[in-house]
Protein backbone atom coordinates (compact mmCIF):
# COMPACT_ATOMS: atom_id res chain seq x y z
CA UNK A 1 0.00 0.00 0.00
CA UNK A 2 1.19 3.45 -0.80
CA UNK A 3 -0.66 6.68 -1.29
CA UNK A 4 -4.30 7.14 -0.42
CA UNK A 5 -6.76 8.57 -2.94
CA UNK A 6 -9.95 8.55 -0.88
CA UNK A 7 -11.12 8.28 2.70
CA UNK A 8 -14.37 7.63 4.51
CA UNK A 9 -15.16 8.74 8.04
CA UNK A 10 -17.85 6.56 9.63
CA UNK A 11 -19.88 7.71 12.61
CA UNK A 12 -22.94 9.68 13.63
CA UNK A 13 -24.01 13.20 12.80
CA UNK A 14 -23.80 15.77 15.58
CA UNK A 15 -27.45 16.85 15.58
CA UNK A 16 -26.65 20.21 17.18
CA UNK A 17 -23.62 21.28 15.17
CA UNK A 18 -23.61 19.21 11.97
CA UNK A 19 -20.48 17.44 10.88
CA UNK A 20 -19.65 13.95 12.06
CA UNK A 21 -18.61 12.21 15.27
CA UNK A 22 -16.39 9.51 13.75
CA UNK A 23 -15.77 6.07 15.19
CA UNK A 24 -13.97 4.46 12.23
CA UNK A 25 -12.06 5.47 9.14
CA UNK A 26 -11.40 3.81 5.82
CA UNK A 27 -8.59 4.74 3.46
CA UNK A 28 -8.40 3.71 -0.18
CA UNK A 29 -5.00 2.99 -1.66
CA UNK A 30 -5.01 2.69 -5.45
CA UNK A 31 -1.42 1.92 -6.29
CA UNK A 32 -0.40 -1.46 -7.81
CA UNK A 33 -3.31 -3.22 -6.13
CA UNK A 34 -6.21 -1.23 -4.65
CA UNK A 35 -6.98 -1.76 -0.98
CA UNK A 36 -9.45 -0.45 1.60
CA UNK A 37 -7.93 -0.13 5.06
CA UNK A 38 -10.40 0.09 7.96
CA UNK A 39 -9.34 1.21 11.44
CA UNK A 40 -11.07 2.25 14.64
CA UNK A 41 -10.54 5.84 15.72
CA UNK A 42 -10.52 5.04 19.44
CA UNK A 43 -7.17 6.46 20.48
CA UNK A 44 -7.34 4.61 23.81
CA UNK A 45 -7.50 1.22 22.08
CA UNK A 46 -3.96 0.76 20.77
CA UNK A 47 -4.59 -2.92 20.11
CA UNK A 48 -7.11 -2.11 17.39
CA UNK A 49 -5.98 -3.84 14.20
CA UNK A 50 -6.34 -2.80 10.60
CA UNK A 51 -8.70 -4.70 8.35
CA UNK A 52 -7.60 -4.73 4.71
CA UNK A 53 -9.76 -5.68 1.75
CA UNK A 54 -8.63 -5.76 -1.85
CA UNK A 55 -11.84 -4.54 -3.53
CA UNK A 56 -13.33 -5.25 -6.89
CA UNK A 57 -12.64 -2.47 -9.39
CA UNK A 58 -16.22 -2.25 -10.57
CA UNK A 59 -17.71 -1.99 -7.04
CA UNK A 60 -14.97 -0.42 -4.94
CA UNK A 61 -17.30 1.90 -3.07
CA UNK A 62 -19.89 -0.80 -2.35
CA UNK A 63 -17.10 -3.03 -1.07
CA UNK A 64 -16.29 -0.31 1.49
CA UNK A 65 -19.96 -0.10 2.48
CA UNK A 66 -20.00 -3.87 2.97
CA UNK A 67 -16.98 -3.52 5.28
CA UNK A 68 -18.92 -0.92 7.27
CA UNK A 69 -21.92 -3.24 7.62
CA UNK A 70 -19.76 -6.15 8.79
CA UNK A 71 -17.08 -4.53 10.97
CA UNK A 72 -18.64 -1.25 12.15
CA UNK A 73 -22.37 -1.87 12.34
CA UNK A 74 -21.82 -5.59 12.99
CA UNK A 75 -25.30 -6.18 11.61
CA UNK A 76 -26.25 -9.72 12.55
CA UNK A 77 -28.03 -10.51 9.28
CA UNK A 78 -25.17 -9.22 7.12
CA UNK A 79 -22.46 -10.86 9.24
CA UNK A 80 -24.19 -14.26 9.22
CA UNK A 81 -24.72 -14.14 5.45
CA UNK A 82 -21.12 -12.97 4.88
CA UNK A 83 -19.72 -15.75 7.07
CA UNK A 84 -21.56 -18.27 4.88
CA UNK A 85 -20.44 -16.64 1.60
CA UNK A 86 -16.75 -15.86 2.17
CA UNK A 87 -14.28 -18.67 1.56
CA UNK A 88 -12.09 -17.52 4.48
CA UNK A 89 -12.81 -16.20 7.96
CA UNK A 90 -13.86 -12.56 8.16
CA UNK A 91 -11.86 -12.35 11.37
CA UNK A 92 -8.66 -14.02 10.23
CA UNK A 93 -5.54 -13.08 12.18
CA UNK A 94 -4.20 -11.08 9.24
CA UNK A 95 -7.57 -9.39 8.51
CA UNK A 96 -6.81 -9.50 4.77
CA UNK A 97 -9.45 -10.40 2.20
CA UNK A 98 -9.30 -10.31 -1.62
CA UNK A 99 -12.80 -9.95 -3.00
CA UNK A 100 -12.00 -11.41 -6.42
CA UNK A 101 -10.87 -14.70 -4.89
CA UNK A 102 -12.51 -15.01 -1.44
CA UNK A 103 -16.18 -14.63 -2.44
CA UNK A 104 -18.28 -15.46 -5.49
CA UNK A 105 -19.63 -12.51 -7.51
CA UNK A 106 -23.29 -13.49 -7.02
CA UNK A 107 -22.83 -13.76 -3.25
CA UNK A 108 -21.09 -10.38 -3.13
CA UNK A 109 -23.94 -8.74 -5.08
CA UNK A 110 -26.46 -10.35 -2.73
CA UNK A 111 -24.58 -8.85 0.23
CA UNK A 112 -24.77 -5.40 -1.42
CA UNK A 113 -28.56 -5.79 -1.75
CA UNK A 114 -28.78 -6.84 1.89
CA UNK A 115 -26.72 -3.82 2.98
CA UNK A 116 -29.08 -1.47 1.14
CA UNK A 117 -31.93 -2.92 3.15
CA UNK A 118 -30.32 -3.05 6.60
CA UNK A 119 -28.56 0.33 6.50
CA UNK A 120 -31.91 2.04 7.15
CA UNK A 121 -31.95 0.49 10.67
CA UNK A 122 -28.95 2.55 11.78
CA UNK A 123 -28.21 6.18 12.54
CA UNK A 124 -25.06 6.33 10.50
CA UNK A 125 -23.23 9.09 8.70
CA UNK A 126 -20.45 8.76 6.17
CA UNK A 127 -18.13 11.50 5.02
CA UNK A 128 -16.39 10.52 1.80
CA UNK A 129 -13.38 12.51 0.60
CA UNK A 130 -12.28 11.75 -2.95
CA UNK A 131 -9.05 13.14 -4.38
CA UNK A 132 -8.23 13.88 -8.00
CA UNK A 133 -7.70 10.76 -10.07
CA UNK A 134 -9.41 8.36 -7.67
CA UNK A 135 -11.25 5.57 -9.45
CA UNK A 136 -14.24 5.78 -7.09
CA UNK A 137 -15.06 9.26 -8.37
CA UNK A 138 -17.08 7.40 -11.04
CA UNK A 139 -18.89 5.32 -8.39
CA UNK A 140 -20.24 8.02 -6.07
CA UNK A 141 -23.71 7.71 -7.63
CA UNK A 142 -24.04 4.36 -5.80
CA UNK A 143 -24.63 6.26 -2.54
CA UNK A 144 -28.09 7.24 -3.85
CA UNK A 145 -29.12 3.59 -3.42
CA UNK A 146 -28.04 3.39 0.24
CA UNK A 147 -30.27 4.87 2.98
CA UNK A 148 -27.45 6.56 4.87
CA UNK A 149 -26.62 10.15 5.79
CA UNK A 150 -23.57 11.18 3.85
CA UNK A 151 -21.44 14.02 2.58
CA UNK A 152 -19.16 13.69 -0.41
CA UNK A 153 -16.16 16.01 -0.64
CA UNK A 154 -14.44 16.18 -4.01
CA UNK A 155 -11.60 18.41 -5.12
CA UNK A 156 -12.78 21.91 -6.00
CA UNK A 157 -9.45 23.72 -5.78
CA UNK A 158 -5.95 22.29 -6.08
CA UNK A 159 -2.29 23.20 -6.14
CA UNK A 160 0.51 20.77 -6.81
CA UNK A 161 4.22 20.69 -7.47
CA UNK A 162 5.82 19.77 -10.81
CA UNK A 163 8.12 16.99 -9.60
CA UNK A 164 9.31 16.11 -13.10
CA UNK A 165 10.29 19.62 -14.14
CA UNK A 166 11.36 22.63 -12.13
CA UNK A 167 9.82 21.35 -8.85
CA UNK A 168 8.10 24.70 -8.32
CA UNK A 169 4.73 24.89 -6.68
CA UNK A 170 1.99 25.46 -9.25
CA UNK A 171 -0.79 28.00 -9.13
CA UNK A 172 -3.83 27.48 -6.96
CA UNK A 173 -6.63 26.75 -9.45
CA UNK A 174 -10.24 25.69 -9.65
CA UNK A 175 -10.80 22.12 -10.77
CA UNK A 176 -13.48 21.35 -13.34
CA UNK A 177 -16.09 18.88 -12.00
Amino acid sequence: MGTYTASILVGKEDIYHGGIIPTHQLFLSENDKPAWVLTEMDSENRSSRKIVWVPTLENMLEDALLMVAIYVLKDKEVVEKAERCFKISLYDYYNYIELYSHIEDDDRRELYRLCKRVFRKYELKLTLTVMLGSYILKQIHVLREYPVECEVCITRFARSRNYWGNKKLGEFHEVEP
